[in-house]
């Protein structure tokens, strides 16, 4: 049974434009401290014409290459413009994460509002 701790809200995004087929990665996420329960959400608000396909990061070092785990599944894959979404995803054991989105190559966005919950 986990533990009962704070739920931690980071904003990743905010308004924020992505061309046709861009990609945009976030900051580095510090979980050390933060997510110890392993429980993750992500809520988007998204303008625009396209579409975007949303995945997770991991890394050893704050530093380090960030790198999308072999088995790691997407946390979204088309979410469309105009929309409002929350998406739970598990991640697998790392100190420090990053959050990439990327436009399916059907047209731009022009506001992108990202929010990571942790717990």
């Amino acid at each position: 049974m986990k533990s009962s701790r704070p739920v931690s809200t980071m904003r990743l995004f905010t308004a924020e434009s992505l061309a046709k087929g861009g990609t945009l990665t976030s900051v580095v996420i510090d979980l050390t401290e933060i997510a110890q329960n392993n429980t993750f959400s992500l809520e988007s608000v998204i303008a625009g014409l396209g579409t975007l396909k949303i995945t997770y990061l991991l890394s050893s070092t704050r530093g380090g290459t960030y790198t999308t785990p072999e088995d790691a599944i997407n946390i979204a894959t088309a979410q469309p413009a105009g929309t409002t979404n929350f998406y739970d995803f598990d991640p697998e054991l790392a100190p420090f994460m990053k959050i990439k989105v990327e436009e399916n190559n059907i047209g731009t966005i022009t506001s992108l509002d990202l929010w990571i919950n942790m717990q």
